[in-house]
């Protein structure tokens, strides 16, 4: 039983560590981009590649993915 116990205190250490580590970047998250209006360079010419070859006459993600790494561009599919 106090093997459990252990496992179940280690549990919710780690959820209270990532529960702060998660507010923290997205605390930091939101100053960088709403407060200080930064934006990586490299984002705007992903979100652009993105929106030209999915609203094209013939819709594909293959120019996309062709020219960016496959899972950043997927990330940022929810933005366009």
């Amino acid at each position: 039983m106090n093997g459990h116990r252990g496992r179940h205190l280690q549990r919710v250490e780690d959820s209270i560590l990532f529960g702060v580590s998660f507010l923290t970047f997205l605390l930091a998250a939101y100053y960088l981009v709403f407060r200080l209006d930064f934006v990586s360079i490299d984002v705007v010419p992903r979100i652009a590649y993105l929106y030209f070859s999915l609203f094209n006459n013939q819709p594909s993600l293959a120019p996309a993915l062709f020219a960016w790494p496959p899972l950043p561009t997927f990330l940022l599919l929810p933005l366009i």
